[in-house]
């Protein structure tokens, strides 16, 4: 049984996982494409905004996520975890959208990528990658659809330094 994490200590943590890094603060956080994040938790698209308490471990960077729609809906509350194996990229002292206009504030962007799900790139994709060599690399790439989030951390270029330092000692960059 691992150590509890959160809020309320309500998010258990692997065996061999511990918390390297935490915000003291509850702080905003961007998706690309918010609305449709909305969309698969909330359950409608709709326009609001995010806030979390992040968590550094050394398997991934964890967060506890409240998310209040600006429309007569009830907030919600989830874990977000991102393996460090998904993050492509990241910029310290980058904002988007949101953070440009309405928050005023710069924070730690990340581009990530999941698996696709079903359409033409994703069968295409899964087809290259059992090929190997630069097909199969290109065919991973293709079969993962990117996204970014933006975390609005008053310490992002300490998280920026030792998520780099993590994804070196295991090989990801």
């Amino acid at each position: 049984m691992g150590e509890k994490v959160g809020i309320s200590f309500d998010f258990e943590l692997d065996e061999d996982e511990k918390i390297l890094q935490e915000t003291p603060h509850i702080c905003d956080v961007e998706f690309d494409k918010q609305e449709d994040f909305f969309q698969t938790i909330v359950g409608s698209k709709v326009k609001g905004r995010v806030c979390a308490k992040p968590y550094l471990t050394n398997k991934r960077i964890l967060m506890w996520l409240l998310l209040v729609p600006f429309e007569v809906l009830e907030p919600k509350m989830i874990w977000y975890t991102l393996p460090f194996e998904n993050i492509h990229y990241m910029r310290p002292g980058k904002a988007g959208k949101v953070g440009k206009k309405q928050l005023k504030k710069k924070g730690l962007e990340m581009e990530f990528a999941t698996p696709k799900v079903g359409g033409v790139a994703s069968s295409i994709g899964k087809r290259m990658i059992e090929r190997g060599g630069v097909t199969g690399w290109l065919g991973g790439k293709i079969g993962k659809e990117k996204t970014k989030v933006w975390l609005y951390i008053p310490d992002f270029p300490v998280w920026n330094m030792t998520i780099t330092k993590i994804l070196q000692e295991k090989n990801l960059i």
